[in-house]
């Protein structure tokens, strides 16, 4: 699994590149544990094993109210930018359910996970591309 960040058509682009059901079986998890608020903050980037470019921490949060802007551009640090996604359970919920519905069917190709005009960044999971 490969995250990226990079300047796309429509500003900052998350790019979440995974090849195998695998690697979106273990994304699945980390989601469900934000849902059922096993896990309330962790960094996707080191939790998932990726190899990242230009991005050097996503940080995600389960937090009792939604936010107006799920991603949040922190800072930058050594390795590339580093953001926070933040949601609360139902949203990370609702984020679980449709990873799983991609797993199930086998669909390939890309999805975007965020909202337009609103985040600091787009968040695109490419699957199987």
């Amino acid at each position: 699994m490969t995250i990226t960040c990079y300047e796309g058509e429509y500003g900052p682009t998350i790019r979440l590149d995974i090849k195998t059901s695998a690697d979106l079986t273990l994304l699945c998890q980390l989601v469900w544990k934000l849902a059922v608020e096993d896990v309330v903050q962790d960094d996707l980037c080191k939790v998932l094993g990726c190899d990242s470019e230009a991005i050097q921490s996503l940080i995600v949060e389960c937090v009792p109210e939604r936010p107006s802007k799920a991603i949040e551009l922190k800072g930058h640090g050594s390795e590339g930018r580093i953001f926070s996604w933040a949601s609360n359970a139902a949203g990370w919920q609702d984020l679980a359910e449709r990873l799983d519905a991609i797993l199930l069917v086998g669909f390939s190709g890309p999805r975007y996970l965020t909202r337009e005009d609103v985040d600091d960044a787009f968040v695109e999971l490419c699957y199987r591309e």
